[in-house]
């Protein structure tokens, strides 16, 4: 995150703050965005706790 954000402010400040961020996405892009956020944090959640049922058969 840290080198994405170094980039924006490098590359596209200037278009960020006259334009804003989220300038441009569709509609269907913000629901992308937030149906694949919470289906990383899912994913990280198995992956955690799959060790523990592996371990107990």
């Amino acid at each position: 995150m840290v080198f994405n954000a170094a980039a924006i402010v490098i590359q596209d400040f200037d278009a960020v703050v006259n334009k804003g961020f989220f300038h441009g996405y569709l509609f269907i892009t913000v629901l992308m965005i937030l149906n694949q956020a919470p289906s990383g944090i899912v994913v990280s959640m198995v992956m955690k706790y799959a060790d523990n049922v592996v371990k107990v058969r």
